[in-house]
């Protein structure tokens, strides 16, 4: 699980990706990338728009790292974002199970 603030979200076939600041353990910003299913997808199931998620929007994601330890995020399966603020859910995989 990360959290971050949204730097830009790419809302493209065939997959979408968010990209995010991270504040690590350092107190470093790390640049993430979370990859996830794509627009049309985002949109027919979660009513996802252009403006779901804007530059400065804290959220919280929950998905799988890549093996390499890359700041890289795969969120097409036991995944889940947050609107940190809120606790508002914006997605959740079907197979998503609370850690």
């Amino acid at each position: 699980m990360i959290s971050g603030r949204v730097v830009a979200m790419q809302l493209v076939n065939p997959h979408s990706v968010i990209i995010l600041d991270v504040t690590d353990e350092s107190g470093n910003t790390v640049r993430w990338q979370a990859e996830m299913t794509g627009a049309a997808q985002l949109a027919r199931t979660f009513g996802w728009t252009r403006t779901t998620l804007q530059p400065g929007d804290e959220i919280t994601l929950t998905g799988r790292r890549i093996r390499s330890g890359a700041p890289y995020l795969n969120l097409s399966e036991r995944a889940r974002i947050v609107r940190t603020s809120s606790g508002e859910e914006l997605y959740r995989t079907s197979d998503y199970r609370a850690p």
